[in-house]
């Protein structure tokens, strides 16, 4: 809410809740909700603005709310949003998956759309990150149904690079530095959309080389 201390914020279909960061204790219930939500920098550096995937960016000063860009008509997504700054301009843009086929970047301070993409498949895990340390962040995107992982060009939308998933779907992306070498990995979880085991997969951006597998995790859950 823009006062210097730091909140937890928690979605639902129809509320956003705030609880203070270190005492856990509600602080205020905002009557908006949906499915996914992302945090950033959208219009101003100096204000943490919220995006919803229904198409609102909201802004806190305390208590008080005001509507930065209402995008309800068509929204951001269906499902998944991601923030991250992809052009360089200083500000977060928003990156929206939907559940199929559709991907799109928007600019919440021209109002206007940057870029969108189609995929292969419905899309299970979507995420941004700078994938070769150049400066420029990606987004990233995990098939579902047996599909792969694809990145693509954050200011462009173009496709950058493509890794098989051995696994059915994907429950979330992770760019790090995993084991100290000269490359970022790229790790991800798969097989929790077929009836098969799960696994979690490690593998290098540089060389597309897969580095590791966990041990089969079948359930039940």
């Amino acid at each position: 809410d823009n006062d210097g201390a730091d909140e937890i914020v928690v979605l639902s279909a129809s509320t956003m809740l705030l609880f203070d960061a270190n005492t856990f204790v509600a602080e205020q219930s905002i009557a908006e909700g949906s499915n996914s939500m992302a945090l950033g920098h959208f219009t101003s550096t100096q204000k943490i603005q919220i995006a919803l995937n229904k198409g609102l960016v909201i802004e806190l000063n305390g208590t008080e709310q005001s509507v930065i860009w209402n995008y309800t008509t068509l929204g951001f997504s269906n499902n998944l949003i991601r923030a991250g700054n992809l052009d360089n301009d200083g500000l977060d843009e928003i990156a929206g998956a939907d559940s199929w086929y559709q991907l799109r970047v928007f600019n919440a301070d021209t109002h206007g759309l940057l870029w969108q993409a189609n995929s292969s498949h419905d899309i299970d895990a979507l995420q941004i990150a700078d994938t070769d340390n150049d400066g420029a962040a990606e987004v990233l995107y995990g098939d579902g149904q047996w599909g792969g992982l694809h990145a693509l060009g954050g200011a462009t939308g173009t496709l950058l690079w493509t890794a098989a998933n051995s696994g059915s779907g994907v429950t979330d992306l992770l760019v790090q530095n995993l084991d100290d070498d000269a490359s970022l990995e790229l790790l991800w979880g798969a097989g929790h959309s077929s009836t098969g085991p799960d696994y979690l997969f490690i593998q290098d951006i540089t060389t597309n080389t897969p580095e590791w597998r966990s041990g089969e995790t079948g359930g039940p859950y």
